[in-house]
């Protein structure tokens, strides 16, 4: 992830399930696109995390503050 990465608190979610679908999500990413290199794929994974992490937050699933 990007060294300004948010910092997550999970409310609902705990944070080693949390980790483990981002994971999951990377080795999606990475599965369905065999031609991309992995640094693609890690901006690809990433683009998508923050967009789950923004519904998350606008649910009240889950805070986060950002590291400076």
């Amino acid at each position: 992830m990007a060294k300004n990465a948010p910092a997550i608190e999970a409310a609902q979610y705990g944070e080693r399930d949390l980790i483990a679908e981002l994971e999951e999500l990377r080795a999606e990413v990475i599965r369905r696109n065999p031609n991309l290199t992995t640094a693609q794929a890690d901006e690809i994974a990433e683009e998508l995390t923050r967009e789950a992490i923004d519904q998350l937050v606008e649910q009240g699933k889950i805070s986060f503050k950002r590291d400076r």
